[in-house]
């Protein structure tokens, strides 16, 4: 009966120990996705200025390119029809790029770079 007594006791000792570990992995654990969270939060904060910044810097210029677009239609400004197809041309493929460029930067792809890593350790 004693051998009994004493092995429960081992193994209850022995589980208290493995609680301790896990509980010092999961404070662990919670600071890093504290720390993580925080950087994510501040991310993100930047991520809302500069897409600001740059729906504005956007909106300027197709306001500027409407304004040029109206003025030749109505005669106040004089262009050809080569220069006018340029200026809208050019200007769709800047803001298509400009678009492309912030969506990119703001919804980045995280699952891409997993992949790659996961490849080449293989």
């Amino acid at each position: 009966m004693t051998e009994d007594n004493n092995y429960n006791f081992e193994a209850q000792l022995f589980d208290a120990e493995s609680i301790i570990e896990a509980s010092k992995d999961s404070v662990d654990d919670i600071l890093a996705r504290r720390i993580e969270n925080k950087g994510n939060l501040q991310d993100q904060d930047e991520r809302k200025k500069y897409a600001i910044y740059t729906f504005r810097l956007v909106a300027f210029y197709v306001f500027t390119i409407l304004l040029i677009t109206i003025s030749c239609g109505m005669e106040w400004l004089k262009l050809s029809d080569t220069v006018i197809l340029a200026l809208l041309g050019g200007s769709l493929a800047q803001i298509i790029g400009l678009f492309a460029f912030v969506m990119k930067y703001l919804f980045p792809n995280k699952g891409y770079k997993n992949d790659n890593n996961s490849n080449s350790e293989s």
